[in-house]
């Protein structure tokens, strides 16, 4: 499948090298080309949408922030081909989302919104677990390239609908991820063996996928990101916007990760929350 790529960030990079090795043509952009230097033998760097969009069977964009996608398919619909699938896999606005789609429609083309779950470890190993909005005749047809990329993949119905779909889940990321740096810090504040409590954390109830990849590196002070906090934040904001009722762990949530911001944090990964629990505990 002829596939173009817009988007080389920490997810996308993992995610264009799984449909390389299976064996996809790719044509990739990216804002910043310095990115592109380490896929010049393996992929076509395009040096611009405009030429990234020639003779594609899907466009995929995985950007940042919902500004990025709008601007990315502003570019795009003036040169796509009607037979083109286009995905976007960026957490994103599902109002944003709706109105790609009715664009799309109305150009004749086909639009998914696809966000992903799972971070830079199922970016590589190809677990992600996928959410799907739009076209269900789309859908059916990209099943085997979803699986190129994770290991489950959900339809979620009408277009819009994966990206909320993506956004309850990051509001479930919210309270465990900051329960779980909390319990870190109080164990620290009683003098417990913290790498011991841990271990107690993995092995019962209190299990989760953040106590089992991010509880060590919380430990350890590894804030190297596999998910920025700049974009965590982002998404938890968009939960919020679109909400009818309250969210009240959510907002209690971003209100941290917005000190984060304030501090200077936002490039640092989503499990160096623990800073904030840190920085109460020094201030008594």
């Amino acid at each position: 499948m002829r596939i173009g790529w817009i988007g080389v960030g920490v997810m996308g990079s993992r995610m264009i090298s799984r449909l390389i090795e299976a064996g996809h043509t790719l044509t990739i952009w990216n804002r910043s080309q310095e990115k592109l230097v380490a896929f010049k033998e393996k992929a076509t760097i395009a040096h611009s949408i405009q030429e990234l969009a020639k003779e594609q069977d899907v466009i995929i964009s995985m950007v940042g922030y919902p500004s990025d996608v709008k601007q990315v398919y502003d570019e795009l619909f003036p040169f796509i081909s009607p037979h083109t699938i286009l995905i976007d896999m960026t957490t994103s606005s599902p109002i944003l989302a709706k109105s790609i789609a009715k664009q799309a429609l109305e150009r004749g083309v086909t639009f998914l919104d696809a966000p992903v779950t799972g971070g830079d470890i199922g970016a590589k190993n190809g677990t992600l677990t996928i959410m799907v909005g739009g076209n269900e005749q789309a859908y059916q047809t990209l099943i085997p390239l979803f699986k190129n990329l994770g290991k489950n993949v959900f339809y979620m119905g009408q277009s819009g609908n994966g990206m909320i779909a993506k956004l309850a889940n990051q509001i479930a990321i919210a309270g465990a991820i900051a329960s779980l740096a909390e319990s870190i810090q109080f164990s620290i504040l009683q003098e417990l063996d913290v790498k011991t409590m841990l271990t107690i954390l993995n092995s019962g109830a209190a299990q989760s996928f953040q106590s089992m990849n991010q509880g060590s590196k919380m430990i350890e002070g590894n804030y190297e990101a596999g998910f920025f906090i700049k974009h965590f934040q982002k998404d938890l904001g968009l939960a919020l916007e679109i909400s009818s009722t309250e969210l009240p762990i959510t907002n209690q949530v971003k209100s941290i990760y917005d000190w984060m911001v304030q501090h200077g944090h936002q490039d640092l990964g989503t499990q160096a929350i623990i800073k904030y629990f840190m920085s109460l505990s020094s201030s008594k």
